[in-house]
């Protein structure tokens, strides 16, 4: 399938101009040694709500470029010299010096490097808490409440994490449709920084040079920065991200990413490798394969479900995260209730999984040492009311998929009625083979358009055996 063709896959280093401001660079010069001056300089900033896309006061802007470009230059330096650059940190084929390490150049500069996106697998132990976060969009104030919210429990400290078994994943979209991506993209590098083994993040669909020449973040940075906005270099953070994350302890995992399910890559002996291990690479997606060895579950399917599936999954080797196909874990979606259609297309945006399909692959993904159970993730929102949406906001910003008491009569309900109809309870147990959803940060376009104005976080809590796993809620209000 060739999707989002209407994007120009080339270096586009004069996207944007019209965004015509260039006047006085920022104020700059402070560090923020404290996550205290950090939060009070980015409380001066606007909310993305009130600036109604228009650009903010350059005064209040808390970096200067050098400051934002030194980050980058600190996590793109330390991206070879962390485990990343271990050969045996590898299964199979590590990434070669010459490419994938090569930050002075982009793939989207014909005939230089290549794309090379790759799986993550993190082991923790049974007694371990993991938060996870949603998309943000450009809202460094949400942002800014987790890492309080967090410092006033204990767990962090001036970006420093002080529980030694506590991890943060945050699942992806960290710029675009919102005025704030540098100060996202910076909290969250200072983040990284700080706790290189602790804080992962994930791989969005927009984490691609190709989204963000066009919806806003490139724009973001120019107005900010001027010609001092390096676009290559911002975008080649994003291929040290992994596309998926295996969250595993015990004999259970959960994949972790922003969209939704590939069935062209089988995780189960990266599960299952040496503890030293932690990294596979996304070479050949064997698609067209996988449907080949999966007769007796397309016997299930309806004919115009079967016939699609032919047409559509094929092997191939990604090129872009969107050709010559979309890469299903930055991109697909899934189906809200039961006895919907097991596998459609969202035209101009990806695949939709039903709740059949997506066991079967989980089952498929599971090695002899590690069963693969569910999947956290993001992606599926909209700036306007929709089922999915009237679901995630009733549910408290985390949204599990094809629940018992919810069903195709009941999409259209709102408010009330679904909060008595869906989980909403503080802590939640996490059923084989589901699918979580976890919102977008309110001080967007989606908060706006939807009416919400709290924040979601996830706290997942691991135990002996998966049935002892939870999920717990946290929702933060925001003032607009």
């Amino acid at each position: 399938m060739k999707m989002m063709t209407h994007y120009r896959y080339a270096l586009l280093s004069v996207v944007m101009m019209a965004v015509g401001i260039q006047g006085a660079e920022p104020r700059g010069g402070v560090r923020y040694a404290t996550f205290a001056e950090w939060q009070a300089a980015c409380a001066k900033l606007p909310t993305n709500r009130s600036l109604k896309r228009s650009p903010p006061p350059r005064e209040v802007l808390p970096l200067t470029a050098k400051e934002f470009n030194l980050a980058l230059d600190d996590f793109l330096g330390n991206a070879q010299k962390s485990p990343l650059g271990e050969t045996n940190a590898w299964l199979g084929r590590p990434p070669e010096s010459g490419h994938f390490f090569n930050t002075s150049t982009s793939y989207a500069v014909p005939n230089t490097i290549r794309f090379e996106p790759f799986a993550q697998r993190l082991v923790i132990p049974p007694t371990a808490e993991v938060l996870f976060h949603g998309d943000f969009h450009g809202d460094i104030h949400s942002l800014n409440g987790v890492l309080s919210h967090l410092e006033s429990k204990g767990k962090l400290k001036d970006f420093k994490i002080l529980n030694p078994t506590f991890w943060m994943v945050f699942l992806g979209d960290y710029t675009d449709r919102g005025l704030y991506g540098v100060e996202v993209i910076h909290t969250l590098l200072r983040l990284r920084k700080e706790n290189p083994d602790r804080v992962i993040l994930v791989r969005g669909n927009h984490e691609d040079i190709q989204l963000v020449t066009s919806y806003g973040f490139a724009a973001e940075a120019q107005f900010k920065y001027g010609k001092e906005f390096d676009l290559r270099k911002t975008s080649r953070i994003y291929d040290f991200m992994p596309t998926v994350l295996y969250v595993a302890s015990g004999s259970s995992a959960i994949q972790c990413n922003h969209g939704g399910m590939e069935p062209g890559y089988s995780p189960k002996m990266l599960l299952d490798a040496p503890s030293e291990i932690r990294y596979q690479m996304l070479s050949t997606l064997q698609r067209g394969q996988f449907i080949a060895s999966s007769a007796a579950l397309l016997q299930q399917f309806t004919i115009t479900e079967r016939a699609l599936l032919r047409t559509q999954f094929s092997n191939f080797t990604p090129e872009s995260p969107t050709r010559p196909s979309v890469l299903g874990f930055m991109w697909n979606d899934f189906s809200i209730v039961r006895g919907e259609p097991q596998f459609s297309i969202d035209p101009g945006r990806a695949y939709v999984f039903g709740d059949r399909f997506t066991s079967y692959i989980l089952e498929r993904g599971s090695g002899e040492k590690r069963k693969l159970s569910a999947v956290f993730r993001a992606h599926q929102h909209s700036s306007i009311p929709n089922p999915m949406m009237r679901r995630l906001i009733a549910a408290r910003g985390i949204f599990r998929h094809w629940q018992t008491n919810d069903n195709q009569g009941a999409l259209e309900e709102t408010g009330e009625e679904l909060a008595k109809r869906i989980e909403t309870a503080d802590s939640r147990s996490i059923p084989e083979g589901s699918v979580w959803t976890f919102n977008v940060a309110p001080d967007s376009v989606y908060g706006e358009g939807c009416g919400f104005s709290f924040d979601t976080f996830g706290i997942l809590r691991t135990g002996p055996v998966f049935a002892d796993w939870r999920v717990e809620v946290v929702n933060l209000a925001q003032r607009f």
